[in-house]
């Protein structure tokens, strides 16, 4: 009864507002500043818990809670969440890539960010949303940047960084069919290379 008179009085008329109240704060921890992590786990919590009121049965004869659906979670929440995400890491990457020169600091830059987002969804995000924001991380952080990074791979094999090599390789080798051109660059820098070593 009390999840019920919370969710008409408080959920339907401010979910938006509530939703983009999260959204700052995760926007502000991304931006290393220190948030209270708690606000944004009861807030989802209660949309978790708006769902197995919503979608609860207990069935008479055995007694039992058929299991809730994420039905609002995901709704009021994680789609939102994972579009932010997506806003938030293309202006980043734009940034980066033009103040920067370095495809290794990008590269260190992108791993920082996927053990951050993993580290958000172990703390105070449920464990569903962690394989879409890590997909969404990487489409944005990886594959969309795939053509800078192959560019400053080509720096990489002449100077011997094989350490910065394996690091490029384990970032996009996360991202389906990434690593066809990253070889191809690889097997004519070596090409080249044994070339003019004769």
């Amino acid at each position: 009864m009390a999840m019920k008179i919370w969710q008409l009085v408080f959920f339907q008329p401010l979910n938006r507002q509530v939703t983009s109240a999260c959204l700052q704060l995760i926007k502000a921890e991304r931006q290393n500043k220190e948030i209270n992590t708690r606000l944004i786990s009861g807030i989802i919590k209660s949309y978790v818990e708006l769902c197995f009121t919503e979608n609860s049965c207990v069935s008479i004869t055995s007694y039992q809670i058929t299991s809730p659906t994420l039905a609002i979670y995901k709704e009021y929440f994680e789609i939102p969440f994972l579009q932010d995400t997506e806003r938030f890491y293309r202006l980043e990457a734009a940034n980066f890539i033009r103040e920067h020169n370095s495809v290794i600091e990008y590269l260190k830059k992108v791993a920082q960010r996927l053990d951050e987002e993993k580290h958000r969804v172990q703390s105070y995000l449920r464990s569903s949303t962690l394989e879409p924001l890590i997909k969404k991380v990487e489409e944005v952080l990886i594959r969309d940047q795939l053509e800078a990074i192959y560019t400053g791979e080509k720096a990489l094999l002449p100077d011997e960084k094989y350490s910065d090599l394996a690091l490029l390789f384990k970032l996009v080798c996360r991202v389906p069919n990434a690593t066809v051109e990253g070889k191809k660059i690889v097997e004519d820098l070596i090409r080249q290379m044994g070339i003019d070593a004769i």
